[in-house]
């Protein structure tokens, strides 16, 4: 996957001296809405007879020799006018913007040529609704980010997730990204959770985080990534949300029975409920082909150690079933309400779209879904998330709201958005809201 980038000059035929007092202006702004750029020209003492918009296609990072493409021109009006182009699935691109003006008052300027910056459009923060919008760029220089789970810690927000490899160094793995923010919309990148050294089972990667907050501190449990049917949970704890000690027993849990797992277990989620912690993940079943749920627990004081869990059911708890499901059901995330449990969860595999879900329990093990359709589909076709909207994670703020985070994209997962949307809550069920 390579990088969009949009260069910050204009580059102009006459110099600021020679320009006649109502020479023709033109400006840019820019912005992103996931999948495409729209540029809004804004045209002051003149009249622009012809506009073009230019692609400047790199081979690849390294080979930076342009191949130019007339991609769109146009014969505006008066006054103002919009440039649009989807965003590029696999090129670095330029975006060039030529605008011939009708009769200047300085024949010098007829023409001119203008490129925008737009780097900043790489982490879009709203889809065209309105709803927060968020991308890390820092591993491939595109939005790819994956598993959302947001807590609230030390008076702001905290937000886990998983970030990919490096491009130029496929040994990094997958790793855990974390941001914060003031009002669950805007995010800023503060730092992330690699592998430790000299730690044989995270070694090859880790991702997919459930972050618990209890006694001042965060409790993180995160997959280990890359060992396929050995893949297990982890747990690691910390004070400031950002720094994580590794339990020392570390995996804490891997499934175990004949017939129903191949022993995996990945997409933890860690809740307490009626005195103990219920530990939820996802497994293969024996073949290695389709996805479901289990279940295990701990008692309430409990250090979280791989001794301390029981496995609570020796088969699936939830399993696919309906057409939308197709062979997975995965990325359990609970919301408490009313002496139930909601599990938020994520039916098909990524990108078949993969499509949420909602079930409910009253005793944590045997669940009921409450619809035969997803509880949130995949966009429309063009939208930000067409391919996915998926690996829900459901956040209950301090005031009682609540708010549905999910990953999405519409690239078939050439990169990835995190976004989120308000869940009310009516004759207890859970609802989008408009």
């Amino acid at each position: 996957m390579k990088r969009i980038a949009l260069l910050a000059l204009i580059f102009c035929f006459a110099t600021g001296t020679a320009l006649a007092a109502r020479q023709p202006e033109a400006t840019f702004t820019p912005r992103c809405d996931g999948s495409q750029i729209d540029i809004h020209v804004s045209v002051r003492h003149g009249r622009v007879r012809c506009a073009e918009l230019w692609e400047a296609h790199f081979l690849s990072p390294n080979q930076r020799r342009d191949r130019f493409e007339n991609v769109m021109q146009m014969q505006p009006q008066d006054g103002d006018f919009h440039l649009s182009v989807s965003l590029p699935e696999y090129e670095y691109k330029k975006f060039y913007v030529r605008l011939v003006f009708d009769r200047p008052a300085d024949a010098t300027l007829r023409s001119q040529t203008f490129t925008a910056d737009a780097s900043s459009l790489l982490t879009p923060n709203a889809t065209p609704e309105g709803d927060m919008l968020y991308g890390d760029i820092s591993r491939t220089g595109v939005p790819f980010s994956k598993d959302p789970h947001v807590i609230r810690f030390g008076g702001r927000y905290l937000m886990y997730y998983s970030i990919p490899p490096r491009p130029d160094d496929k040994a990094s793995g997958w790793n855990i990204g974390i941001a914060e923010s003031r009002d669950l919309r805007a995010w800023e990148k503060v730092g992330e959770l690699t592998p430790a050294e000299g730690l044989e089972y995270e070694s090859r990667g880790l991702c997919a985080p459930c972050a618990l907050v209890r006694n001042g501190e965060v409790h993180l449990f995160y997959q280990t990534y890359g060992g396929g049917r050995s893949d297990a949970i982890c747990h690691a704890v910390s004070s400031d949300g950002l720094t994580f000690r590794r339990n020392p027993t570390n995996p804490i849990f891997s499934p175990k029975g004949e017939g129903w797992t191949c022993g995996r277990a990945i997409d933890a989620e860690v809740c307490e409920f009626r005195g103990r912690y219920y530990l939820y993940f996802a497994t293969r079943d024996t073949d290695y082909r389709r996805q479901q749920l289990g279940v295990a627990t701990a008692p309430a004081g409990t250090d979280f150690s791989r001794d301390a869990w029981t496995q609570a059911a020796d088969t699936t708890i939830l399993f696919p079933l309906l057409p939308w499901e197709k062979n997975c059901i995965e990325a359990p995330s609970i919301c408490i309400r009313g002496g139930r449990m909601y599990m938020f969860y994520a039916g098909a595999y990524n990108n078949e779209p993969q499509q949420v879900g909602v079930a409910v329990s009253r005793d944590g093990i045997h669940f009921q879904r409450l619809s035969d359709k997803p509880f949130l589909a995949n966009g429309p076709a063009g939208s930000w998330n067409e391919s996915e909207s998926g690996h829900p994670h459901i956040f209950t703020d301090r005031d009682g709201k609540t708010y549905l985070f999910y990953q999405g994209n519409r690239t078939h997962g050439k990169n990835w958005f995190l976004s989120q949307r308000r869940v009310v809550w009516k004759r207890g069920k859970p609802k989008l809201a408009k």
